[in-house]
């Protein structure tokens, strides 16, 4: 993306977002989502400082971007100021390729 375009950036993203650690996570998780959702507060999840995954309103996910567009599209050009998210995204694939077949397990249903 061209420099100085309406792009959302990772850095931004993630000064947007409160760090907390998978164990405080999981021991305040009621209260977590209750700040997610009655008062808007935004979370990223870390498991030893590497963010995991991201707690934010459902409003987040559903509020249309200047392109028209929503959800995971949004994120297309977030992170193009971080070259090593490429390069770990990139390892993953090659060493689940190396990786030998295997079914997917079955999920409680």
């Amino acid at each position: 993306m061209a420099p100085g375009a309406d792009a959302v950036r990772y850095d931004v993203i993630m000064a947007s977002l409160t760090p907390i650690s998978v164990a405080e996570a999981k021991r305040r998780f009621a209260d977590v989502l209750g700040a997610v959702r009655y008062r808007g507060e935004r979370y990223v999840v870390e498991r030893n400082g590497t963010p995991m995954a991201a707690l934010v309103p459902l409003e987040d996910l559903a509020a249309p971007t200047a392109g028209g567009s929503a959800g995971f599209l949004a994120l297309v050009g977030a992170f193009d100021d971080a070259p090593e998210f490429a390069e770990s995204v990139d390892l993953s694939i090659g060493t689940r390729h190396r990786q030998r077949s295997r079914r997917a397990p079955r999920l409680g249903m």
